[in-house]
């Protein structure tokens, strides 16, 4: 058996690892869907299933397991590709390894770079198994491959120490993410239609994409909230939400809309009840934790699965635009931003301290920290603005055309009633033209860095 495409097969849903036979029972030696490690020949890798065994049991979850499946595949498939064995990787090796990537063009230079350091991490372990050799080490120990370790020293004079290979590249320029467009939303929504197989992951699937964009809570977050939470927000239409990125994860309350929450009740009666029903025949003892987006075993769903949730829809649907959880996110916050500007805009101009205080009111329910990184929400909700105003304006001006083609109809006919009335239709559309015009103050928006620099 040879591998051209990826190197692993995946294990079955009721796999534990060997030799624990009497902890069967235990979930810290299970490891359904975990990935066994092959070389492109179609040979076994011992030496990386050995590996993932031993990160397993050490408590990392499956998902976490998996990606070093992945990144380490790499490194397989090029020492395949170089017939370089295993124990001969050198500080030359990396550094092809690291330029074989580089021309893959697949990685930015943060992954790049986070494959390193796995492919190091690695050879530590694995050079506890050999004899008389020296994989990795620091200059002056004879390793193989030589590291440099760094001391960064963090806030509360916290110390920690970063590995450094001159394998490692530049650092990737940051990708400019904005929010998500209501067409991929809907392409989305579309897709759980049909790439789901269960009925149950089909309204899972949808409830969470309507949530993410409804209330622009993080991956994290998303995974958090419980069915109590919803059934709660059943009065005042408020749905606490823990907030990820912050000290303690403290709860904060989100508006929720009346049909966000009808669907989400409806999944939890129905949906979501028939799963928990066949789950409780299936496996004796299976109690419900009450997550309100749980597996297909009942369990906590990962952030990363949402990601992955993500990329799957993303192809089903044709997608070629780059979309994330994070971009629905992106798009809340900017609508929140926009309907604030709108309610202001109407006062008149609107000052520096004005937008700060908007987006203080945004921050409480998106749960930022700092307000130095919510200015670009400004900067997108007045290009939506823009865009919105122009739009109608173009619109105003095709209904104005067609008036007055109307109008010379009317006087041609001698309908002096409908003359009068196309009149009164044109002088309200000449009013609509101008007012599209008339975008919010951009006083404060342009002179914010005076005073407030951004930083991201």
């Amino acid at each position: 058996m040879t591998f051209v495409g990826k190197l692993w097969l995946t294990s079955s849903k009721d796999f534990y690892l060997p030799g624990y036979q009497g902890l069967k029972k235990s979930p810290r030696w299970s490891a359904p869907d975990m990935r066994v490690v092959y070389w492109p020949s179609g040979c076994v890798c011992w030496q990386l299933n050995l590996y993932l065994l031993h990160v397993r049991r050490s408590g990392s979850a499956i998902s976490t397991v998996n990606t070093y499946a992945s990144e380490l595949c790499l490194l397989i498939r090029f020492l395949s590709e170089s017939e370089c064995p295993l124990e001969e990787i050198s500080d030359d090796v990396l550094v092809s390894f690291s330029e074989w990537l580089l021309q893959r063009k697949k990685s930015s230079g943060n992954h790049i770079n986070r494959i390193i350091l796995r492919v190091i991490t690695f050879l530590e372990w694995y050079q506890t198994l050999l004899i008389g050799r020296v994989l990795v080490g620091t200059l002056g120990q004879g390793g193989q491959v030589t590291i440099t370790l760094r001391s960064l020293r963090g806030g509360r004079g916290a110390v920690r120490i970063r590995t450094q290979h001159h394998a490692m590249v530049p650092a990737s320029i940051p990708r400019s993410v904005h929010p998500v467009s209501s067409g991929s939303i809907s392409a989305l929504l579309d897709s759980c239609e049909w790439t789901a197989k269960t009925n149950f992951r089909r309204n899972r699937d949808r409830c969470m994409l309507v949530l993410l964009a409804d209330t622009g809570v993080r991956r994290e977050e998303l995974t958090w909230i419980s069915v109590s939470d919803v059934i709660g927000a059943a009065g005042d239409r408020k749905l606490p939400v823990r907030t990820s990125k912050r000290k303690g994860n403290p709860y904060r309350l989100v508006p929720i809309s009346d049909e966000t929450h009808k669907m989400l009740v409806e999944y939890i009666d129905v949906a979501r009840s028939i799963q928990v029903r066949k789950l409780k025949r299936r496996k004796i003892g299976y109690k419900d934790l009450g997550w309100l987006f749980c597996t297909r075993e009942g369990l906590k769903m990962a952030p990363s699965t949402v990601s992955q949730l993500f990329s799957d829809l993303r192809a089903a649907a044709g997608i070629t635009e780059r979309v994330s959880a994070h971009m629905f996110r992106h798009r809340y916050i900017t609508l929140q931003v926009i309907a604030r500007l709108r309610s202001l805009s109407q006062r008149g101009s609107i000052g520096v301290e004005a937008i700060t205080t908007v987006l203080s009111k945004v921050a409480s329910l998106s749960g930022h920290s700092s307000l130095d990184s919510m200015w670009r929400y400004v900067d997108w909700a007045y290009e939506q603005l823009e865009y919105e105003y122009n739009d109608s304006a173009n619109v105003a001006e095709e209904a104005l055309r067609v008036i007055e083609v109307l109008m010379g109809d009317a006087q041609s006919s001698a309908s002096k009633e409908l003359s009068e009335s196309l009149s009164i239709v044109k002088d309200a559309l000449s009013q609509l033209r101008t007012k599209s015009y008339e975008l919010p103050s951009v006083v404060a928006h342009s002179l914010r860095g005076s005073g407030n620099k951004p930083r991201d």
